[in-house]
């Protein structure tokens, strides 16, 4: 049981870690160009989506 716990608050660090840094990139990119908030989420996703 602890074990289970411990995975899925791993999962929810590493989610809001590159969540963070994904937001990170946008500001930097958005001096650049201007970038929906449904591209954002969209890149999102795509990246979530990546580690499965």
């Amino acid at each position: 049981m602890m074990v289970i716990n411990i995975a899925q608050s791993l999962a929810r660090n590493r989610v809001s870690i590159d969540f963070s840094c994904t937001i990170s990139e946008i500001q930097y990119t958005s001096h650049f160009q201007l970038i929906s908030p449904w591209e954002v989420v969209r890149a999102w996703f795509r990246k979530k989506s990546d580690w499965s």
